[in-house]
């Protein structure tokens, strides 16, 4: 609503916990070494059903070549007892995968998680930004990543620039969602929210 903070519909999107079937080619799923520990059932199991929700949903979108899974242990760590924290405080905490595209490291990110001091564009406020939808994120960059994300109770409003910040009450800021509740951005402003979890490597 123009002027007014107002609170955004939280509609979780997750990969299927069974692949069905796709007419597009099955990507190749690698497990990186910093992938040993299983989660789901097993990396292998993960990238599969990711793989498939990928395929289904984005094969008009993307072309998606390799899907390498890279979860850092102390990242995960941090986002589980994000998550663990949010229950307690009767915060909404299931997940979302969303994308991210950028230019920059992914190594850095794979080990440190996302920098907000290294960010230097807010057009919607303050804030690490993703997507639900491919294309978007490909317009910030060539490298794609696919990150876990819980958005907690998120809003909708007006504001930017990097003054702007997600006031206290919620914890992301949904820009432009859909019928469906898929947003084109998503903005969280607190990395223990995100963990990223698989590069895509496209054709």
């Amino acid at each position: 609503a123009s002027g007014v903070l107002a609170a955004a519909t939280s509609s979780s999107v997750s990969p299927p916990a069974v692949p069905g079937p796709s007419n597009a080619a099955s990507p190749t799923f690698v497990v990186s070494a910093g992938g040993s520990n299983p989660i789901v059932g097993g990396p292998m199991g993960f990238l599969q059903r990711v793989g498939g929700w990928l395929s289904r949903g984005y094969s008009s979108v993307i072309k998606i070549k390799r899907i390498k899974y890279i979860e850092n242990e102390e990242l995960r760590g941090r986002f589980n007892s994000c998550k663990s924290y949010f229950l307690s405080r009767g915060i909404p905490n299931s997940e979302r995968l969303v994308f991210h595209g950028t230019n920059s490291s992914l190594d850095s990110i794979i080990k440190h998680n996302f920098k907000l001091s290294f960010c230097k564009r807010f057009a919607h406020g303050k804030g690490i930004y993703f997507s639900e939808f491919p294309s978007t994120s490909q317009l910030y960059g060539q490298k794609l990543l696919l990150c876990r994300v819980m958005v907690g109770n998120p809003y909708q409003g007006p504001g930017g620039g990097r003054e702007h910040t997600i006031p206290t009450q919620y914890q992301s800021k949904m820009v432009q969602p859909d019928q469906e509740g898929k947003a084109n951005m998503i903005i969280i402003d607190n990395v223990d929210q995100i963990l990223p979890a698989f590069i895509i490597e496209l054709i």
